[in-house]
């Protein structure tokens, strides 16, 4: 299409649209004799022909020069684009009710908003990259692989968040414990109990112990033993073993 954006919202005005926009929106009178010589020149799309990609196209295949782009939510059900999260949750509950919102939805879209009026509507942009999945293209899995990635490393953050949540009700039972374990005690046997060990004692003695012993073991790797530096940074070494 040929489209004509008005500076002054950054929206496309189809060709019969144009002096009301400019006189009705932004109040410049426009001549008939320049309506007639924008549209000679430029030949902007008509209602029809933008009324008709409108109800056809969900994506566009790159974005549209003069309009900004914003980063919003894409229902994977029926491609519906919004910025909004509560258009997004208005949009489920009345389209897709009974539906899991967090499964069915894609964060962080780029989109663009290219027409006022009753042809407002949300596009998403196809983000460089990104392949069409058409019947009978033979690189068809490589686009399903990039697809099944992109919503494997979803899933994986959202199980993340998940198990931060699930230690954070771990902490807050221990502690919820410690409460209950510690309620009608007497405090300063408590502080007693958690008191650092001197020297003289025998948890003192063991406490001093195990830290010349690391720190010995801090000394060696920093000034001394260099192939073992080495192998602890090279690939492959197992970073999660420990040493007691």
């Amino acid at each position: 299409m040929n489209l004509i954006i008005c500076r002054r919202c950054d929206l496309a005005v189809p060709a019969e649209y144009i002096r009301v926009h400019m006189n009705g929106k932004h109040g410049i009178h426009c001549s008939n004799e320049l309506i007639n010589s924008i549209i000679s020149n430029y030949q902007p799309s008509s209602v029809d022909v933008v009324t008709t990609f409108r109800n056809n196209t969900m994506e566009l295949d790159s974005s549209v020069n003069g309009v900004p782009i914003k980063r919003g939510f894409r229902c994977l059900i029926c491609l519906y684009c919004t910025p909004l999260p509560e258009s997004m949750a208005r949009h489920f509950r009345t389209q897709h009710k009974g539906q899991n919102i967090k499964e069915q939805m894609e964060e962080n879209v780029p989109m663009q908003i290219l027409f006022g009026g009753r042809l407002r509507k949300w596009f998403s942009v196809k983000e460089p990259g990104t392949m069409p999945i058409n019947e009978g293209n033979d690189d068809a899995w490589i686009a399903v692989q990039a697809l099944l990635a992109k919503q494997e490393k979803t899933m994986k953050k959202r199980i993340k968040e998940k198990e931060e949540n699930v230690r954070l009700v771990r902490g807050f039972i221990v502690g919820t414990g410690w409460d209950i374990m510690v309620e009608g005690e007497d405090k300063k046997k408590l502080v007693a109990m958690a008191a650092i060990a001197k020297k003289s004692d025998p948890l003192g003695g063991i406490m001093e112990l195990c830290q010349n012993y690391f720190e010995g073991i801090s000394e060696k790797l920093r000034a001394g033993n260099v192939l073992l530096r080495r192998k602890i940074a090279s690939e492959g070494f197992d970073h999660n073993r420990r040493w007691l």
